[in-house]
């Protein structure tokens, strides 16, 4: 986990996972706001439920190192929740609307070799939704650096919207909490983004508030143990 961290990562890679004052660059603000990694509402079986959508990458700003930060940050918010660490990830990835430009090899390697080796959760699950002949061109490719264990856990999903949907359902994940790209009713707000920031100020401010309140106990207890070995001595 840590090498891989640091790989990612680099000189931040121990800070603490956050937007601001953390592990996060400057540029992966703008990369998490394209939306193509979300999390989705929990599948019938309690499990975290990501999507994966390449088509909404910005070919003109792309940035594979920062796509990847991206997916590290939202998987470890996702695991405040200790729960998912038992249960499971299961990946979506709509794919009717990728193009060559929306994959690299190296990008492939580093998201696998993150979930499959690095993050503290199980995969269960990775469901490529209306692939097209891109996706099937780099498929031997990806199943390359996935490994055996993810290839078995790959599925495809061809097909109408009604289709595809009705695949799904046969897993645990409802229409109500697919992305609309899929035929799904599911939407995030755009405010996500504002309210997680806001929630890790909060959070920093009382880390620091607890760290002070650590460190004036200390001060105190040493205070009160030299004033014990003064009165030792002029006694």
């Amino acid at each position: 986990y840590w090498d891989y961290r640091k790989q990612v990562f680099q000189d931040r890679a121990f800070l603490c996972m956050r937007l601001e004052n953390g592990a996060m660059f400057p540029e992966d603000e703008s990369t998490l706001k394209w939306g193509h990694t979300e999390i989705l509402p929990d599948d019938k079986n309690g499990r975290l439920v990501l999507s994966h959508d390449r088509s909404n990458f910005k070919l003109d700003e792309m940035n594979h190192p920062s796509v990847i930060r991206c997916v590290w940050y939202i998987i470890h918010m996702a695991l405040e929740n200790g729960e998912y660490c038992r249960r499971g990830l299961v990946v979506i990835v709509p794919s009717h609307n990728t193009v060559p430009q929306h994959f690299s090899r190296k990008y492939i390697k580093m998201l696998w070799t993150s979930i499959r080796d690095c993050l503290p959760v199980r995969l269960r699950a990775i469901h490529a939704c209306h692939p097209t002949v891109v996706t099937d061109l780099m498929f031997p490719v990806i199943k390359q650096v996935m490994g055996m264990e993810l290839r078995r856990r790959w599925y495809r999903h061809c097909g109408s919207k009604t289709e595809v949907l009705r695949t799904l359902s046969e897993y645990g994940l409802e229409e109500e909490g697919l992305p609309k790209v899929l035929g799904g009713c599911f939407a995030r707000s755009s405010s996500w983004i504002d309210e997680r920031r806001t929630l890790e100020r909060a959070r920093a401010k009382e880390q620091v508030q607890e760290e002070s309140r650590v460190v004036k106990e200390d001060i105190a207890a040493d205070g009160a143990k030299e004033g014990v070995v003064v009165q030792q001595q002029e006694g």
